[in-house]
């Protein structure tokens, strides 16, 4: 049997880790004096202590401790936890290597959206009258694309340009998102959801986002900035006009998506 200090030397644990591992149920000593209260370990305490150091060593964490070390009988036992924790460390090598690539598209991705900002100049323009056929929501922004299906579907081949969303809110949303999607048209379509009417003409500031839509912030920002700078007042619905983005069926480049933004002023 080993006092706490012999013990302590004899495993290289600190007196405080042990007494630590005691109170967690990690490391219950042989025996504990009543009289004294002083702690005894003994053989089977030490296999223990090197089975908790080894896997230390490795990054076990104390809550896997708790689960691993009663059931640990061999060195048997201890190579499955082993090739377990392995399996592990290599998922998490792929995903830190994917969060690398991430990390280094997302650069590429800020270079060149700062790029498109310096070259992509804002204006006020006058925004024509215009028939719509849309469908008006509310929900997340992530299902506007079923929305923009649905309307196509009705529409067929009687739109007249690009199609675009209106949003209603002043500040962002996440799920209750007051949105309507919308196409132009040469004659009115009132089928189910699909409602027509005409969007009045507005004066609007205007810029036009090179890029994948998860950007679109930066070009937002360019806008905001421009109606503060001018001592303008901004009005909503803002529309994203999609001129060039994803089909139907698959995404394409989305470097090379194009969304105007119009954002109504008084």
């Amino acid at each position: 049997m080993y006092k706490i200090g012999e013990f302590s030397k004899i495993t290289f644990l600190t007196v405080k880790a042990l007494r630590y591992y005691n109170d967690i149920g990690l490391l219950i000593p042989a025996r504990i004096d009543e009289e004294t209260n002083y702690r005894y370990y003994n053989e089977e305490n030490f296999k223990k202590a090197m089975y908790i150091k080894l896997l230390r060593s490795y990054e076990f964490g104390i809550k896997e401790l708790q689960e691993i070390i009663p059931s640990i009988n061999d060195s048997e036992d201890i190579t499955k936890y082993l090739l377990e924790k392995h399996q592990q460390i290599e998922k998490k090598i792929a995903s830190f290597r994917k969060m690398q690539n991430n990390i280094q598209n997302e650069i590429k991705n800020l270079k060149e959206v700062n790029i498109m900002n310096k070259e992509q100049g804002v204006s006020v323009v006058e925004v024509e009258e215009v028939l719509i056929a849309s469908i008006r929501y509310k929900g997340r922004y992530e299902d506007m694309g079923t929305y923009i299906e649905k309307l196509f579907k009705e529409v067929g081949g009687k739109g007249e340009s690009a199609p675009f969303a209106l949003y209603y809110d002043e500040d962002y949303t996440e799920e209750n998102a007051d949105i309507e999607v919308a196409i132009p048209v040469k004659k009115p379509i009132n089928n189910g959801d699909v409602t027509s009417r005409i969007l009045s003409k507005q004066k609007c500031v205007s810029l036009t986002h090179i890029g994948p839509y998860d950007k679109l912030s930066a070009s937002y920002k360019v806008v905001t900035d421009y109606i503060k700078q001018n001592d303008l007042k901004s009005k909503t619905p803002t529309r994203e006009i999609y001129i060039k983005g994803p089909g139907m069926l698959l995404a394409g480049n989305t470097k090379k998506y194009e969304t105007k933004i119009l954002v109504p002023i008084e």
